[in-house]
């Protein structure tokens, strides 16, 4: 733990925050393996005399407090300069689709646990708690050799004069919308295919709308961070004028983009006045000006 002292500038915060990321993601791999041993044994004999709700809801539990710790990490890892890698966006990104993952994996044991006394098959939800896991565990991998990258301290660059928001963190920023993006647009395409013929009833939307913003949570986390960072700098310049210009056509892109996709969504509610499009057309939105804003902009960003 010495070589922590190379991390550059007031670091004591990035240190402890790296050390209870650490002692929730050892727990949190732990946990894996348990919950892996769970659903074999509970898909092998599926009417068992009790539901192992206690193991697998500490679990969430400690999912959830490994991703919040997680979250501040990065964040001050950023603040004291942390670079770009495929380590970072690979261990970032596969965060947030673990943390995203929590909410529909809360969802899928719920299911089982109504079927498991009818012995249901749940073949959706078990296939969907299988690929969670498997994302959780290549999140942890990642997550220990970045752990052990920030203690060395290899992956900071040398502290300069800045933005306030600097280009890591702004890459970064991009590759979790185009995730969130994409998977909020997925999610909702799935929901309005898989739901045709359901009333809609307000239960229902509330928790669509509930999901929805599960997944946009990340991306709306980071920006809170921009925005705080924003208002502790007395700058006008927070960004360098190649942002600046990235942002106005990415911007003008999403823009210009969602006229056709919410063309495409307006065909087919107008075609069936009534179904359950009609309660969708916001997340149909959302994401899709996200995921091409998000992409347009890397993509400007990459270029230089």
């Amino acid at each position: 733990m010495g070589k922590m002292t190379t991390l550059p500038g007031p670091h004591s915060r990035l240190r402890t925050l790296i050390i209870i990321t650490l002692v929730f993601l050892i727990l949190a791999s732990m946990w894996i393996f348990y919950d892996l041993y769970a659903y074999s044994q509970m898909r092998a004999n599926p009417v068992p005399e009790e539901f192992p709700d206690n193991g697998l809801g500490i679990g969430l539990i400690i999912r959830i407090l490994l991703y919040g710790s997680f979250a501040f990490m990065m964040f001050r890892a950023f603040e004291n300069g942390l670079k770009t890698s495929p380590l970072t966006v690979i261990c970032t990104l596969t965060g947030v689709v673990s943390g995203i993952a929590i909410v529909p994996d809360w969802a899928a044991l719920v299911d089982i646990y109504h079927d498991y006394r009818g012995a249901g098959g749940c073949i959706m939800e078990w296939t969907w708690l299988f690929i969670s896991l498997a994302v959780q565990l290549t999140f942890c991998i990642s997550g220990f050799l970045l752990i052990f990258s920030l203690m060395k301290g290899k992956t900071f660059a040398t502290p300069t004069a800045k933005p306030a928001v600097n280009e890591a963190f702004f890459e970064i920023t991009q590759y979790v919308g185009i995730v969130c993006g994409l998977a909020g647009f997925a999610f909702t395409v799935f929901a309005d295919v898989s739901l045709q013929g359901w009333k809609f009833g307000s239960w229902l939307i509330k928790l669509l709308l509930f999901y929805c913003l599960a997944i946009i949570l990340p991306y709306i986390s980071m920006v809170i961070f921009w925005l705080l960072r924003i208002a502790r700098r007395a700058e006008a310049n927070l960004y360098d004028e190649k942002q600046k210009h990235d942002l106005a056509l990415a911007g003008l892109t999403a823009w210009l983009a969602s006229i056709p996709v919410m063309a495409v969504v307006f065909i087919f509610d107008y075609a069936d006045s009534g179904s359950e499009t009609d309660s969708l057309w916001l997340p149909y939105y959302m994401f899709s000006t996200l995921s091409v804003f998000s992409i347009s902009l890397l993509l400007r960003f990459k270029k230089g």
